[in-house]
C-alpha cells in the first residue's frame, strides 16, 4: 500500500494494514509519536498529507494503538485535507511485538505450492531461441524433465507463469518473499530461473529478467551457481558439492537484498536490486538453456513453492523518535545492504581469506601483504539525529577473541574507496596480538591526535563504541574507558564504518572473527520531536508548493533528454527520473 511506504519513510512503521473494497478506505494501525489530539503541526501534518497523496486522495484512515486515537483523513476544498480526530473506545491493551510481521498476521499465506510436476493452466509452454517444448520437454513421475541437447543456438525449453507469480516486496514491507526450487541436483545442470515483466514474458530470459539464477557448467569449466540481477552479474558460487544445491532457495527482502539460500539455510550468493525495476509484478520463467554453443543442458524440476517470512527492518537512517533505536547493522549470515568488502585479497582465492559464514571470518597468512581485510560501509550508517544532551549512539562489535589476533574499528564521515584508510574527521581503535604474544590497543582521532596506549590482557569478546556530545568512549575489557572529546560529534553528522582484520605490520599474520554489530541511537532526554503549539497559539500556516497541482510546475529536459523518456510520477506524487548511464551530460526533472 502506498501509505505504509510513506508512513514507513517517517518512521511510523505500520503494525497492520487492510483496505476496505466497498468504501475504499485504507486503514492502517500504528503507533504515533505524539497524541494526535494535541494538533497536527510538523510531522504529524507531513504525515498525514504526504499518506493521504499516497493514496490517490482516498479517504484514509489511523489508528493510533499508542494514544487510543482514531484519525479520519479526507480530502478538503481545493487542494487541503480534513482531519478528524477522534478517541478509539474499549481499546484492549495491546501485546508486545517484534518489528517482524508473520505472513500470517499480515493476511498472506504461509506456504503456496505454485508448481507441483504437471502442467496446469497457471503455467504455458516456454521455448525461444532454437526451444523445443514439445520435443524437449515431458511430465512424468510428478516431475517436468527437459533435455536441450547440443546445439548452436541457446535452445531455451521450459515452462513460463501465465500470470504475475512474485510481487517483489517494497521497502515499507515486513516480509521477504521466497521461492524454493525442487529439482533432482545430481542431474539438473545448465537450469535457469528467472523473474520477468509481463510485457517481456516468453523472451530470453537473459536478455529481459529482473533477477536471473542458474545452475550453469559451461564447456570444460567447473559448474557454478551464477546470481544476476537487472542484467549483471553481481554472484557466483563454486559447486563442489550438488548436495549443496538441495533446497535451493530465492529470498526477495524488503531492502533490496537478494538471497540464495540451501536446505541447511547456508546463504550461498547475495546481491541487491541496484535500480528501480521495470515493474513489480512478475511472470517466472524456468528453462533448461544451454549457456554456449554445443553445450547441453538438463532440468528435472518437482516443484516450487513460494513463501513469505517475517522481516525485521533494519534502516539506520530512520529518523529517531522518542525512543531508542537498536539494529543489526551486520548480522553475521550475510554482508547485507550496508556493508561492502574493504581490502583486495592476493594470491589465494577470496574463499580463502574472507568468507561469511555465522560471522565475519578474516585470515590473511605471514608475508600475505594486506593490512585492512574486512568490511565497510560506502554509505553512512551513524546518524546522530537529536543529539543533544543524554544522546548516545552506542556501536557493539561481538568478536570470537580466540580465533582474533588483530582488528581496527573506525568511523569516517567522508566517502573512501575499499582499499583507503578511512578520511578526515575520523576516530580509530586499534587492537592487536604482537609477535611476542603482547596485546596492543590504541585509540586517537585523526592524525594520531590524543593518542592513548594500552596493554589489555586478551583480544575481547565486546567492544563498545558509544557516542555522545562529550566524546567518545571505548567499553571493552582491559581498556581505559575515559571519554575523548571530538569536535565531531554534533547534530546531524554521520559516519561511515570500518571493521576490519589488521596486524601491526603489514608481514605479520592477523585473522579476525566478527560475528555481530549493533547500533542503539537514543535521543536527547527532555525533548519532543514536534512539541505543540501553547495553548491559545495557532499552529503557522504551511503551504504546500510540491505536489501542487495548481502550482507552476512542469517537466523540462536537457542536454539530448526528454522528461518523457526518463521521468514519471509516482503513486505519492513524487517526480521520479532514471537517467542511463550512456547519457553523460544529460539531465532531467
Amino acid at each position: 500500500m502506498p501509505a505504509t511506504a510513506i508512513l514507513t519513510s517517517l518512521s511510523m512503521r505500520p503494525e497492520a494494514a487492510a483496505v476496505c473494497a466497498g468504501q475504499g478506505h485504507t486503514i492502517v494501525a500504528l503507533r504515533l509519536p505524539q497524541d494526535p489530539r494535541t494538533g497536527q503541526a510538523g510531522l504529524l501534518g507531513m504525515a498525514y498529507l504526504r499518506s493521504f497523496l499516497a493514496q490517490r486522495e482516498k479517504p484514509l484512515v489511523l489508528v493510533d494503538l499508542a494514544h487510543g486515537a482514531l484519525i479520519t483523513v479526507t480530502a478538503a476544498d481545493g487542494a487541503g485535507i480534513a482531519v478528524e480526530v477522534s478517541d478509539l473506545a474499549d481499546l484492549a491493551p495491546a501485546d508486545s511485538r517484534s518489528d517482524a510481521l508473520s505472513a500470517e498476521d499480515a493476511g498472506l499465506p504461509a506456504k503456496t505450492q505454485i508448481f507441483s510436476g504437471a502442467l496446469t493452466a497457471a503455467w504455458l509452454p516456454h521455448a525461444v531461441r532454437g526451444g523445443n517444448f514439445d520435443d524437449w520437454a515431458r511430465f512424468a513421475g510428478g516431475m517436468l524433465s527437459v533435455d536441450v541437447a547440443t546445439q548452436p543456438d541457446f535452445g531455451a525449453t521450459g515452462l513460463k507463469s501465465a500470470e504475475p507469480m512474485v510481487t517483489l516486496p517494497s521497502p515499507s514491507d515486513l516480509q521477504s518473499l521466497r521461492l524454493q526450487f525442487d529439482f533432482d541436483t545430481d542431474t539438473t545442470s545448465n537450469a535457469v530461473f528467472a523473474l520477468v515483466p509481463s510485457d517481456a514474458l516468453g523472451k530470453l530470459d537473459w536478455d529481459v529478467a529482473e533477477i536471473w539464477v542458474a545452475v550453469e557448467q559451461k564447456r570444460d569449466a567447473a559448474p557454478q551457481l551464477v546470481l544476476a540481477v537487472q542484467r549483471q552479474v553481481q554472484a557466483r558460487f563454486n559447486i563442489t558439492d550438488r548436495g549443496d544445491l538441495a533446497g535451493l532457495t530465492l529470498e526477495l527482502r524488503p531492502d533490496g537484498m537478494i538471497l540464495l539460500i540451501n536446505a541447511a539455510d547456508r546463504v550461498l550468493l547475495e546481491g541487491r536490486m541496484e535500480a528501480r525495476p521495470q515493474a513489480a509484478d512478475l511472470h517466472l520463467q524456468v528453462s533448461a538453456t544451454s549457456p554456449g554453443h554445443q553445450v547441453p543442458a538438463h532440468l528435472d524440476l518437482r516443484g516450487i513453492t513460494l513463501e513469505h517470512v517475517a522481516f525485521v527492518q533494519n534502516d539506520p537512517a530512520a529518523l529517531l523518535m522518542e525512543s531508542a533505536q537498536s539494529i543489526a547493522l551486520f548480522d553475521g549470515h550475510v554482508l547485507g545492504p550496508h556493508f561492502a568488502v574493504h581490502g583486495t585479497p592476493r594470491g589465494a582465492d577470496f574463499a580463502e581469506k574472507l568468507r561469511i559464514a555465522g560471522g565475519l571470518h578474516v585470515h590473511s597468512p605471514q608475508g600475505d601483504g594486506l593490512n585492512g581485510l574486512g568490511i565497510y560501509a560506502p554509505q553512512p550508517v551513524v546518524w546522530l539525529d537529536r543529539f543533544g544532551k543524554g544522546a548516545s549512539a552506542r556501536l557493539r562489535f561481538e568478536f570470537d577473541p580466540a580465533q582474533t589476533s588483530g582488528f581496527r574499528l573506525a568511523l569516517g564521515s567522508t566517502f573512501t574507496y575499499p582499499d583507503a584508510d578511512p578520511g578526515f574527521p575520523r576516530f580509530v581503535l586499534d587492537w592487536h596480538k604482537t609477535a611476542d604474544g603482547t596485546i596492543k590497543a590504541s585509540r586517537w582521532i585523526d592524525r594520531e591526535l590524543d593518542r592513548l596506549d594500552a596493554t589489555p590482557a586478551s583480544m575481547p569478546a565486546v567492544v563498545e563504541l558509544v557516542l555522545t556530545p562529550d566524546g567518545v568512549q571505548v567499553l571493552a575489557e582491559g581498556f581505559p574507558d575515559d571519554i575523548l572529546p571530538w569536535n565531531a560529534l554534533r547534530e546531524g553528522q554521520s559516519f561511515r564504518l570500518y571493521a576490519v582484520a589488521k596486524a601491526e605490520t603489514k608481514a605479520d599474520p592477523v585473522s579476525m572473527v566478527l560475528h555481530r554489530i549493533t547500533l542503539t541511537r537514543s535521543p536527547q532526554t527532555g525533548s519532543q520531536l514536534n512539541p505543540a503549539p501553547m495553548p491559545g497559539v495557532e499552529p503557522l500556516p504551511q503551504v504546500r508548493h510540491f505536489p501542487n497541482p495548481q502550482a507552476p510546475w512542469e517537466p523540462y529536459g536537457l542536454a539530448g533528454l526528454t522528461f518523457a523518456e526518463v521521468g514519471r510520477f509516482d503513486a505519492d506524487g513524487a517526480v521520479i527520473v532514471d537517467v542511463a548511464a550512456k547519457y553523460e551530460g544529460g539531465r532531467a526533472g
